[in-house]
C-alpha cells in the first residue's frame, strides 16, 4: 500500500507541475497580479462581498432586500464591464476546470488502488 501511496504522490506532484508550467496557469497568475494593483476593481469586489454579507444579514432577518439587492446588480454589472475583470474570470475558471480533472483523476487512481 505504501508504494501506491507514493506512486499516487509522484503522478500528483507531475499533474501538478504540468498545471503550473503551463501557458494558461502563467496567464492567470499575471492577471491576477493586475487586478490587484487595480484599486477600481478592488473596491467593486469589496463592495459585492459587503452587500452579498447584508443581503444574507437581511434575508435572515427577514427584512427587505429589494434595494440592496438592486445595488448588487449594478455592483457585478459594473465589474464585469471592466475587460481586466472578465479576462481575470475567465482565466480562472479554466484554471478551476483544470484542477477539477486533476480532482477526478485522482479520485479515479484512488478507486482503481482501493478497489481493484
Amino acid at each position: 500500500m505504501e508504494k501506491s501511496y507514493q506512486t499516487l504522490m509522484l503522478m500528483f506532484d507531475e499533474l501538478l507541475s504540468l498545471l503550473i508550467e503551463s501557458e494558461e496557469y502563467k496567464n492567470y497568475q499575471a492577471l491576477r497580479q493586475k487586478l490587484k494593483k487595480n484599486q477600481e476593481i478592488l473596491s467593486l469586489i469589496d463592495k459585492v462581498r459587503k452587500l452579498q454579507k447584508e443581503l444574507v444579514r437581511k434575508e435572515h432577518s427577514q427584512m427587505d432586500v429589494i434595494s440592496t439587492l438592486e445595488e448588487y446588480h449594478t455592483v457585478v454589472a459594473k465589474l464585469s464591464e471592466i475587460p481586466l475583470y472578465h479576462a481575470y474570470q475567465s482565466s480562472q475558471q479554466e484554471i478551476n476546470s483544470y484542477l477539477q480533472t486533476i480532482k477526478t483523476s485522482i479520485e479515479m487512481i484512488i478507486e482503481s488502488v482501493i478497489l481493484p
